[in-house]
């Protein structure tokens, strides 16, 4: 455990190397996002900033914690104040200019990534896996959400939350403050709890920094333990208070199916977000897929070994090492996809992207691949080999920026990557009514009826469209 105790002051101000990884990562950023920051708003834009008097003034700001945020006048399905509150403060700033929005949401997300370039540099004692993980973190396309989307501020707390929840702790460990890096790390980790449900999962990826850096297993859970305390109040607090039980596990029933369809179609839902990662393709804000119920076994049969070869890979002693730790992030980062795939009973089981920024995380294990490769083999082979990664990533991000700034352009692209989705449908039908283009609109609508309670919002926006052109029969 020695190898990662160091002095964290001494760790940004030791050289300038560390300087000169936050200027390039900086550089980076901005050459990577510098198209998107004029993109207009779009989809939940218009619902959570732009149409919602609640985030609007700053009278409503402290009920943001009693609302949780959303649309006014709904029950949201989740509990997100931290990013209501930081969306409204940037509403009172710059009001309908999307550039400060994104412009503000890409500085988070480069925070993130010095969050992370300080984390495992100080774990792993290896500025080049620190840097290559956070500088590929940055410019994946499948990450660009965060600067694209003006409503994903959120998602850049949540991740920098738990990196610095997961920071304090191990401060923590390395050098006792009377208890203040765990009070530090505890209240972090509640304001990722308070930016997105998927913070959760955070005390699974704490008990998996401190395996990797050799903690026993019995000093994992205790530790561990009061975090996952704290996850439980959470849950209970959501399933009595907040939309969890409504908004969520009542869902589960509707779909009908067995637990052998229900593993069988979670298979495809990750095996779709993995190809992703790989091959940048068809990357959408949500991707839904409809229940598997024809090949089951050899999609159960696919699940089984997947998870077979990766607990043995972090089971096996010899194995803590930078790799496993990456494949334990991103497995960590399906639990709750487990959960959250049933939020759209009409549309399949679906998985968001977005859900797993901070699990994405761990399919840099790549970049220790590229440092080995110049360590052992070929130091030019493994500069070449990271240029090109890094330049096929900017080059995709920035495509995906230019696809973002047409919405109704974006939801076509939407619908054709997920057909069976109805909210995309929703959302081109959305785009054409704002635009006046009534009869596409109205073409659109009907297919995005679910048969639930939200499909209010269809049926207002078909009468308002009859109100505006003088339909008053209609």
């Amino acid at each position: 455990m020695e190898h990662w105790k160091t002095s964290w002051v001494a760790f940004y101000t030791r050289n300038n190397r560390h300087l000169l990884a936050a200027l390039v990562l900086l550089l980076i950023g901005l050459l990577t996002y510098g198209n998107s920051l004029t993109n207009d708003f779009m989809v939940d834009d218009y619902g959570l900033i732009l149409n919602n008097p609640e985030a609007q003034h700053i009278k409503f700001l402290a009920s943001q914690f009693i609302s949780g945020g959303g649309v006014a006048g709904s029950n949201p399905a989740y509990y997100r104040p931290i990013p209501h509150i930081l969306t409204l403060l940037c509403y009172l700033v710059f009001q309908a200019n999307p550039i400060g929005y994104h412009t503000v949401n890409l500085v988070f997300f480069y925070i993130c990534s010095l969050g992370l370039y300080g984390l495992l540099n100080v774990l792993f004692q290896n500025k080049k896996l620190a840097f290559l993980t956070s500088l590929l973190f940055l410019t994946h396309p499948i990450n660009g959400v965060i600067v694209n989307y003006i409503t994903a501020t959120g998602y850049s707390v949540l991740i920098f939350s738990m990196l610095l929840s997961l920071t304090s702790f191990l401060m923590d460990l390395q050098k006792p403050q009377r208890g203040l890096y765990v009070v530090a790390s505890f209240l972090w980790f509640l304001a990722a709890l308070l930016s997105h449900e998927t913070a959760v999962a955070f005390p699974l990826y704490l008990a998996a920094a401190l395996f990797f850096v050799r903690y026993p297993l019995r000093e994992i859970f205790w530790k561990s333990l009061p975090f996952f305390a704290l996850v439980l109040i959470y849950l209970i607090f959501r399933w009595e208070f907040v939309s969890l039980k409504e908004g969520l596990w009542d869902k589960i029933p509707l779909f009908g199916i067995s637990f052998g369809n229900y593993l069988a179609t979670f298979s495809r839902l990750v095996a779709w977000y993995f190809s992703k990662l790989i091959f940048l393709k068809e990357i959408v804000l949500i991707w839904a897929t409809p229940i598997v119920r024809e090949h089951l076994l050899w999609w159960n049969l696919g699940l089984v070994v997947v998870v077979v070869v990766c607990v043995y890979c972090l089971g096996a002693p010899w194995k803590r090492d930078p790799k496993s730790f990456a494949l334990s992030w991103m497995g960590i980062g399906l639990v709750p996809v487990g959960l959250g795939c049933f939020f759209y009973p009409a549309s399949g089981l679906v998985i968001e992207p977005h859900w797993l920024f901070f699990s994405s995380i761990g399919f840099f294990f790549l970049a220790n691949g590229l440092v080995q490769m110049e360590g052992n083999f070929s130091k030019n082979g493994a500069r070449i080999l990271g240029v090109l990664l890094l330049s096929i990533y900017v080059f995709n991000s920035r495509q995906y920026n230019a696809l973002w700034a047409d919405e109704r352009r974006y939801c076509q692209a939407w619908m054709q990557a997920s057909p069976g989705l109805k909210t995309a449908v929703f959302y081109l039908a959305g785009a054409h009514m704002r635009q006046r283009e009534y009869k596409e609109a109205r073409a659109l609508y009907p297919r995005a009826l679910s048969g639930g309670p939200e499909d209010w919002q269809i049926y207002a926006n078909l009468g308002l469209m009859d109100h505006e052109e003088g339909f008053l029969k209609a």
